[in-house]
């Protein structure tokens, strides 16, 4: 029974500044809702926070969770690999849904994952070393989950003896991701014409270019 403007002013409670966020995921969050609510819907919400570290991200994701009837966890991409040998499995953020569900799949289906630094699994030199090959594999594993994927959760993982693996299909799951996603203006600055340090005398270029970070206006150009 909530609406967009209920759950944004449960955020306006917590949250200063950073509006258009607020906005943005008041809606996504409603629309996850009433998705759940209609099964026949077949949309698929997932939201991505850009912004710089102490920009309130997670405090953000973290409030709105707190008022949701839904199991809520977060985690940190730079902690996932592709097999789950080194670091975790990316499914395991599904596994910490299920237990937070208390092994109901059903209640888990419904959740909300925050995944946090998810710009440090993105690659931009493209030597083909050992780590780009390992954080582009992790990038595959978590874009199938995204995507929508029936997950298999050894029952042990919950503390169980069943022999039966626990089912959970991913594809009505709302998925958050955060990442700081540094020099990304500069990298889009360079494409709208504008750049960052100029030679000579005029300086007419700079100041558009530093007028523009304050509105973030090249952010949303991205």
């Amino acid at each position: 029974n909530t609406s967009p403007h209920e759950l944004y002013q449960a955020l306006e409670k917590r949250v200063v500044g950073q509006d258009l966020a607020k906005k943005r995921l008041s809606i996504a969050v409603y629309e996850h809702i009433r998705n759940i609510i209609n099964e026949d819907a077949t949309e698929k919400q997932n939201i991505l926070f850009l912004g710089p570290s102490g920009s309130g991200k997670t405090l953000i994701v973290n409030t709105i969770s707190s008022h949701l009837e839904v199991p809520f966890v977060s985690g940190d991409a730079t902690s996932f690999s592709p097999t789950g040998f080194q670091g975790s499995d990316a499914d395991s953020c599904i596994t910490d849904l299920l237990i937070k569900s208390n092994g109901e799949t059903s209640l888990a289906e419904k959740g909300v994952v925050f995944i946090d630094e998810i710009d440090k699994l993105a690659s931009s030199h493209n030597s083909a070393t050992r780590l780009e090959s390992f954080h582009y594999s992790t990038q595959s594993t978590l874009l199938k989950l995204i995507e929508g994927k029936k997950v298999k959760i050894n029952p042990n993982a919950l503390g169980e003896q069943t022999t039966f693996p626990y089912i959970v299909d991913t594809s009505r799951i709302l998925f958050c991701f955060g990442g700081a996603f540094n020099h990304l203006e500069k990298i889009v600055a360079k494409k709208l014409g504008l750049s960052e340090g100029s030679i000579g005398f005029r300086k007419d270029n700079k100041s558009e270019y530093e007028n523009q970070i304050k509105n973030y206006e090249i952010y949303n150009n991205a």
